[in-house]
């Protein structure tokens, strides 16, 4: 009896042991940036995120929607006595992508003065290697162009940007250069930009991003390379201090630091936009 007792005791004891190999474990939301670029009015309380992400079908990221802050039922001469605000669309940025559903053309709406820009994109296995932005003034048809190429680490992170500037003449008239470095914790550190014309005028733009915190960067391997996110996409988590520094001829001319403090979602993204999580 005693051995039939021991036995039926390991028996137990193997069939909860397996059982607990069959749990899954939760798996990480996949979370899409959906509305950004928060303002808050402080005069009246609210808030309004100013940018939006549409996607297809396929989670391709199509537009990006902007939008201007009004302010709303006021009639002219007869003032509300506390403004309210909404928001109005300003401009639509329609993103064009080839059969490998690489982003391949980036179409800027014509701003108030009539100047449209567009962004060419061309990719080496698999990777942005150049992109052309032609600047066009639609009411003369000429255009301006700058021409960047892309370097990369072995992690496949843009470490460095050469970049040239043609006149409306087609002529070279202003050479840029980026250096990109991160951390050790795989967030972007550093940026620096310079730039140089023909006359030899020179300008630094440098870039210090630092007080990471750890939760999730909501830009992180964002489709579409736009300007304003080309390096903090590499990034895993998000800034809280941006030191900018401006330099004419190796003088600084102007600096400037911000600090930043974010609250969290239950996915651990900040709350400075909205998301759509699968």
């Amino acid at each position: 009896m005693k051995i039939s007792f021991y036995l039926l005791i390991l028996l137990l004891s193997y069939s909860c042991n397996n059982s607990t190999d069959l749990i899954e474990e939760p798996t990480e939301k996949k979370c899409f940036i959906t509305k950004f670029n928060l303002v808050t009015i402080k005069l009246v309380g609210q808030e309004f995120f100013t940018s939006e992400y549409i996607y297809d079908s396929n989670k391709n990221l199509i537009k990006q929607l902007d939008f201007s802050i009004i302010q709303s039922g006021e009639v002219p001469g007869n003032p509300l006595p506390t403004p309210t605000y909404t928001t109005k669309l300003k401009s639509t940025t329609n993103i064009v992508y080839d059969s490998n559903n690489l982003p391949i053309k980036i179409i800027y709406e014509p701003d108030s003065y009539n100047k449209q820009k567009l962004e060419n994109l061309l990719y080496t296995n698999g990777r942005l290697s150049s992109k052309e932005i032609i600047l066009t003034n639609l009411n003369s048809n000429l255009s301006s162009k700058i021409k960047y190429k892309y370097y990369y680490d072995v992690k496949n992170r843009v470490i460095s940007v050469v970049g040239e500037h043609y006149n409306i003449l087609g002529a070279l008239d202003l050479n840029e250069n980026h250096a990109v470095v991160y951390d050790s914790n795989d967030n972007l550190q550093s940026v620096t930009i310079s730039t140089a014309t023909l006359e030899n005028y020179k300008t630094t733009t440098i870039l210090e991003y630092s007080n990471y915190d750890t939760f999730k960067n909501p830009f992180r391997g964002i489709q579409v390379p736009f300007e304003d996110y080309m390096y903090i996409r590499f990034s895993k988590n998000n800034y809280t201090k941006l030191t900018k520094k401006f330099i004419v001829d190796n003088s600084i001319y102007s600096q400037e630091t911000e600090i930043f403090a974010y609250s969290y979602n239950e996915n651990n993204y900040p709350t400075i936009a909205e998301y759509k999580c699968n």
